[in-house]
């Protein structure tokens, strides 16, 4: 404060009266006039570029010049010693905001603060001043309790024409207002305050915002740019229909379906009041319209309403002339909804608790862009390259199979001679070689068991036993009926022969299935596994791409791409008739899960370039 005390050696600088994103505001006082302004200036490290110095000075002039009884009166601008500030009329009745988480603030006075500032705005397009950044901490009270638009270019002389991000993806700006053109970086006119309007509106009648229930603003960013916003009767049931017509329009997700301009706005809205509440609903209020004919007069009629048709498409944005006809869009206006027209319930904010406010003296100047230049493909491209070269490596490992690993378990890879037991055979071959091709559909001749009884036959795969057979021994040969082994096993299994009451097997064996591997018990679910472990990839990268959460979609993938590489790991060990080793199934998950985590890294960059984090004040 010191620093621009010295800049402005004309006013007393009496304390802070509150911060933005765009700036500091302070209360000063001229000392030869003795007046008590507002100071608002610009960070510092904003200050110092010479774009947005540039910008000030024009923006600054051109606002001074706004004269309009809702448009805040800027007294003077300040350009000295590195230092940018804007001196205005101190407005010490507090903002919309203040009221509206406060007593609250009844649907009759809500649609009266829109026409005002439906006022104030069209004077100030009219001038070629967009405001960009509408919502109710801008809209401030006099001592009087007359509304007053404040804030009026802050966000052309921060990024021209730009919607500005830090190179995070974070977006400069407030998103539960932002139009959804503006939230791409799309080229924005007079339609971007018509939205932030019916948006502020819609908020106020309802005490919640249109996409409320995002979980982020990130969220509620993408939403508005993907999905047209909910009805605003379903925030607000008892909302007159002619009144809720109105805000459905305004905040249209297509430029092309909402009000041209924010007069056009104006009138709907005060004639859909004046039909529900009748002609004097706005003194009723006990707030001021001034300074717009067109929509004092429409505040006032009862008429009904004719319908309007759109006019021919045009590329100019620009406010029609003065005298010139507006139109809207479509027709808006319905019958009077007398159900609505005692209402005079106070709406209260259901969220009262704002984020902080971003200071951006905390932001260098470097590192800020274009919100055009996030999420380009490029931004994502290597973790896309190291994402596809993990899924080659996967794929390498899985065309050499298990034996690339670890080799066959038991006596694949250990031979016989480590095996407790008498040798054996089963259809012919010696239970030592590795391995024994086995057919479960029909019966199995084992030989070479020794003296006993009876005989079980012990299947498991990865140790856990997926089937169990018995059957009489006699003369060291028996004759085992699989039973339902044939749909319990499936590629390479191990095998355990046990006698009697021995402890451990007489015979034991790798034993590659030759009986149909696919409709089994490990083939169903292995793929039924994978099936999910797919279908959740792909929705944690939605979850990534829309920027709704963040930790939840990164674990998922993780999980789900390991989900998704044991299972083809197991699929592939059942297809070459292998044993899916512990190892195997490990380096199949594990280079999944990576894979699917770049993947995700990708998704996230590219989902930054619709706005995925946002500075909110």
């Amino acid at each position: 404060m010191a620093g621009l005390a010295a800049a402005l050696p004309e006013y007393e600088l009496l304390g802070e009266l509150g911060r933005g994103a765009m700036g500091v505001v302070l209360l000063g006082r001229h000392r030869s006039l003795g007046r008590d302004v507002a100071i608002k200036e610009l960070p510092p490290a904003f200050a110092a570029d010479e774009s947005v110095r540039k910008r000030f000075l024009r923006e600054a002039r051109t606002v001074a010049g706004l004269n309009h009884p809702h448009v805040v009166v800027i007294h003077d601008f300040i350009d000295r010693a590195g230092h940018l500030a804007l001196v205005m009329e101190r407005l010490p009745g507090g903002t919309v905001w203040d009221r509206f988480t406060g007593r609250g603030i009844t649907v009759p006075t809500a649609c009266a603060l829109l026409l005002a500032t439906a006022a104030g705005l069209d004077h100030a397009h009219r001038h070629g001043v967009l405001h960009r950044d509408i919502k109710p901490e801008n809209l401030m009270f006099t001592g009087e309790g007359q509304l007053k638009v404040t804030d009026f270019g802050m966000a052309k002389v921060m990024g021209g024409e730009k919607t500005l991000a830090t190179a995070d993806g974070v977006v400069l700006g407030t998103p539960a207002y932002m139009a959804p053109e503006q939230a791409e970086g799309s080229p924005v006119g007079p339609a971007v305050d018509v939205y932030a309007c019916g948006t502020m509106l819609y908020e106020l009648v309802s005490g919640r915002l249109p996409f409320a229930s995002a979980p982020t603003p990130m969220a509620m960013l993408v939403r508005r740019i993907t999905n047209d916003p909910p009805p605003v009767r379903d925030a607000a049931p008892n909302l007159p229909a002619p009144i809720a017509s109105v805000i459905d329009t305004a905040i249209a997700r297509s430029v092309g379906h909402r009000f041209e301009h924010v007069v056009d706005l104006a009138v709907a809205l005060g004639d859909a009041a004046a039909r529900t509440w009748g002609p004097e609903w706005l003194a009723a209020t006990g707030l001021r319209v001034v300074g717009s004919e067109a929509i004092e007069r429409a505040a006032r009629q009862t008429g009904r309403a004719v319908a309007v048709e759109p006019g021919p498409a045009s590329d100019d944005s620009s406010p029609p002339a003065p005298g010139q006809g507006h139109r809207a869009p479509r027709t808006v206006l319905d019958e009077p909804d007398p159900a609505g027209s005692g209402e005079t319930r106070a709406v209260v904010a259901e969220n009262p608790r704002r984020r902080g406010a971003v200071d951006l003296r905390e932001v260098s100047i470097g590192q800020v862009v274009d919100i055009t230049e996030l999420g380009r493909p490029a931004a994502a491209t290597a973790p896309m390259v190291v994402s596809a070269g993990l899924a080659l490596v996967l794929a390498a490992a899985l065309l050499a199979g298990p034996t690339s690993l670890t080799g066959l378990t038991r006596s694949a890879s250990s031979g016989p001679s480590d095996r407790p037991g008498a040798a054996a055979t089963i259809g012919g071959r010696s239970t030592g070689e590795a391995p024994v091709e086995v057919d479960f559909s029909q019966p199995l001749v084992v030989e070479g068991l020794g003296a006993g009884s009876r005989v079980r036959l012990e299947a498991s795969l990865l140790g856990v036993p997926v089937g169990v057979s018995e059957a009489a021994l006699t003369n060291g040969r028996a004759e085992i009926d699989p039973a339902y082994l044939r749909w319990t096993t499936a590629g390479a299994i191990d095998v355990d022969f046990m006698v009697d009451d021995d402890v451990e097997p007489r015979a034991a064996m790798v034993a590659t299935t030759t009986h149909s591997r696919l409709v089994t018990a490990p083939t169903l679910l292995a793929g039924l596994i994978g099936l999910y472990g797919l279908a959740s990839v792909q929705g944690n990268l939605r979850g990534l791409r829309t920027g709704s959460r963040r930790l939840g979609p990164s674990l998922g993938l993780l999980i789900s791409g390991g989900l998704l590489g044991a299972s083809a790991a197991s699929l592939v060990a059942i297809a070459k008739g292998l044993p899916p080793t512990v190892e195997f199934l490990a380096v199949g998950a594990g280079l999944a899960a990576s894979s699917a985590a770049m993947l995700g890294e990708a998704a996230r960059r590219r989902g930054a370039r619709r706005g995925v984090t946002v500075f909110v004040r």
